[in-house]
Formats: structure tokens, sequence, C-alpha cells
């Protein structure tokens, strides 16, 4: 699923590049996709979902977005592969006590 915000932001763009495809990639990955205010990213891949701060993105060059969006997809499917147990235990520091 895709949040109807990101497709209406880029459906809108007409460059070079082929934001239509990347929307059917966007959609074809399995992956939800949110617009969100971000704290100091301009993109966030978690297990659940994909969050992207398109208000501070769209300052960027088309070719810039393209590659976060990009990014955090292969982010969110690394992140579904290793399942949430690894990504946890990654993410914790060892217990010394």
């Amino acid at each position: 699923m895709i949040d109807r915000n990101i497709g209406r932001i880029f459906n809108h763009k007409h460059g070079e590049l082929n934001f239509d495809g990347l929307l059917v990639l966007m959609r074809d990955s399995g992956l939800y996709f949110e617009k969100r205010c971000l704290n100091n990213a301009l993109g966030l891949a978690t297990f659940d979902c994909i969050y992207l701060d398109l208000d501070v993105l769209n300052v960027f060059k088309d070719e810039f977005i393209y590659f976060v969006v990009l990014h955090e997809i292969a982010h969110g499917k690394r992140i579904r592969k290793m399942g949430k147990d690894v990504l946890i235990e990654n993410m914790l520091q060892p217990d010394l006590g």
C-alpha cells in the first residue's frame, strides 16, 4: 500500500526519471509506504513500513528522491528477510551484568 499523498506527489513529476515505474515497483515490493515528518532522516525502513519525509525530500533533485526511495526499499526487504527477532537481537547490547 502506498500513502495517497506519495502517489499524488510522484504522479506530478514529469522529468527524465520514470516515477510511474517507481510507483509500480513500490506497489509490487509488498511493503507499505507512508508520508511522514521524520526527525533527522529523509526515509526510515521498519519491519512494517517505509516512512518517507517528502516535505523535506522535495527540496532535492528528483534523482536524489529516486535514490532514497530505492535505498529504503532495499532496507525494508533486508529487514523483512532477516525477521524481527534477528533485527531486535542485532540492535540490543549484550547484557554484561
